[in-house]
């Protein structure tokens, strides 16, 4: 296999039908082979940053695949397409057996490396990266257990924990060892040092995350002092910070004026480094769509997220996660406007990239089988809504397991819909599920229990229960005027 990172037999189609053929029947074992040369250059990318597996993994598009003459790749391409799944299926089962490849492969650098640590460190990120949560926490802890006195590599396995645990939603644990880590670099370096930056960061996006406003804004403000203070203010991490506190005054402090002026620091400073014509423009004119969507502004959100599209569709294509993003949040703002064939449309496109870059149960997926289903509840046709929640709850039960706010959101979906139907004891079961698993996960004073409260009391009151909406009405109201303040 070579380059390991763009294989040549990935790109004909004749190779990749026959490496597709061999996956698809259990009779077939298909083994791949590596030179020496290639596996260093392997070793030796991984030791840089483990992402460039994952990278490796997506840049593999049946669709792209060359052929020796025409006519061979295009009577290929018909068999696929005839194919239960077509190319959709071609890329998940490919990627799947390349992946496991890839991990084996790890695996054997992890039991051979002299540095064997510094290894298990990598192996865990790219478990991380994988959803191999589980395993990604065993390398992490079994390379803690080696790291000894080197308080840097202690700090940064220290980090790699925190982050497997904000991918498991495991709050606490991950505010815990980014602590651990910022303690470790404070001793290492002082105050002024990127790597506290990070940190700072890590525990900004944490209490973000469990709702604790005030205290993500003082973490998410150190962090961006550190950054213009060490790195200068047109660095990359620096328009990182912006990008990214914008998307927090704006969603959090809904102060939409502040966080486009956050967006637009941001973008100035990709510009300089990359002009106009890179994806992470894109990323910028996507934060900004969002903002003006949330000021209630859909065509200037829409105008902005047609910028984002048009980069990415000429620097990364159709077929990949990015465009399928740009089209979701699309989708999601035509459905706000009530044209649900339009957000039908497009989440559709969105699920059709997704379905060929990553596999059939992939968090993304789910989120948009989610997407779908909302779009048809708000249409009222409620038993397709059911179906499409029901997908996305199996999707997200396996990658998270039952306790985690993604599945608590589908619950309430669920309970909506029901109560669409005029089944009020279900909608009933499926709020009062939501609301527990929330209350459990943030405590209860949050936002989103705020909602919760609300969706049981909505349900109370269709019932005719006057005294118990009420209750969840007042708790909703006490709730928000704790996160909010008076301006809700």
């Amino acid at each position: 296999m070579s380059p390991w990172n763009d294989p040549m037999s990935t790109q004909r189609a004749w190779c990749l039908f026959e490496i597709f053929t061999a996956l698809e029947d259990e009779n077939v074992c298909l083994h791949i082979k590596i030179s020496s040369n290639e596996s260093s250059m392997f070793k030796s990318a991984l030791a840089q940053d483990s992402k460039y597996l994952v990278q490796a993994l997506s840049d593999i598009q049946a669709q792209k695949a060359h052929g020796k003459f025409e006519r061979e790749r295009d009577l290929i391409f018909d068999v696929i397409r005839d194919s239960k799944g077509g190319f959709s299926n071609m890329n998940q089962q490919v990627k799947t057996g390349l992946r496991e490849w890839y991990v084996a492969r790890l695996r054997e650098i992890v039991a051979d490396a002299p540095d064997h640590h510094a290894f298990l460190l990598i192996c865990a990120q790219v478990m991380r990266d994988f959803g191999f949560h589980d395993e990604a926490l065993a390398n992490a802890q079994e390379c803690l257990n080696h790291v000894g006195n080197d308080r840097v590599m202690k700090s940064k396995v220290f980090f790699t924990l925190a982050e497997i645990y904000d991918a498991k939603w495991e709050m606490d644990l991950s505010l815990q060892y980014h602590e651990k880590s910022l303690t470790e670099w404070l001793l290492i370096t002082g105050e002024t040092n990127a790597d506290v930056a990070n940190s700072y960061h890590g525990i900004a996006m944490i209490f973000d995350q469990m709702g604790k406003v005030d205290k993500a804004l003082e973490y998410y403000k150190q962090s961006l002092a550190i950054r213009l203070e060490t790195l200068g203010e047109d660095h990359l991490d620096v328009a990182q910070s912006y990008n990214e506190f914008g998307m927090f005054v704006g969603e959090t402090k809904r102060d939409t004026d502040k966080a486009l002026e956050y967006h637009a620091k941001a973008l100035e400073i990709r510009r300089k480094a990359f002009g106009e014509n890179h994806p992470i423009i894109s990323e910028s004119y996507n934060s900004m769509a969002a903002n003006y969507d949330s000021m209630g502004e859909p065509d200037t959100a829409l105008e902005f997220y047609g910028k984002s599209l048009e980069i990415i569709l000429t620097t990364l294509g159709e077929n990949h996660s990015t465009t399928a993003i740009t089209y979701m949040n699309m989708a999601t703002v035509y459905e706000d406007q009530g044209d649900f064939e339009k957000a039908l449309e497009y989440h559709t496109k969105a699920l059709t990239i997704r379905l060929d870059v990553s596999e059939e149960n992939h968090p993304d997926v789910g989120r948009l089988y989610f997407n779908i289903g909302s779009v048809y509840d708000s249409k009222g046709e409620y038993d397709t809504a059911l179906e499409y929640y029901e997908k996305s709850l199996s999707i997200k039960r396996k990658a998270y397991g039952e306790d985690h706010p993604l599945v608590a959101v589908t619950h309430n979906n669920m309970g909506r819909a029901y109560k669409g139907q005029g089944e009020l004891e279900k909608a009933l079961e499926y709020h009062t599920k939501a609301l527990n698993m929330q209350i459990g996960i943030y405590g209860e004073c949050h936002n989103d229990v705020a909602i919760s409260d609300s969706n049981v009391g909505s349900v109370y009151d269709d019932a005719g229960l006057i005294d118990q909406a009420l209750e969840y009405y007042k708790k909703a109201l006490d709730i928000k005027l704790q996160v909010h303040g008076t301006a809700i």
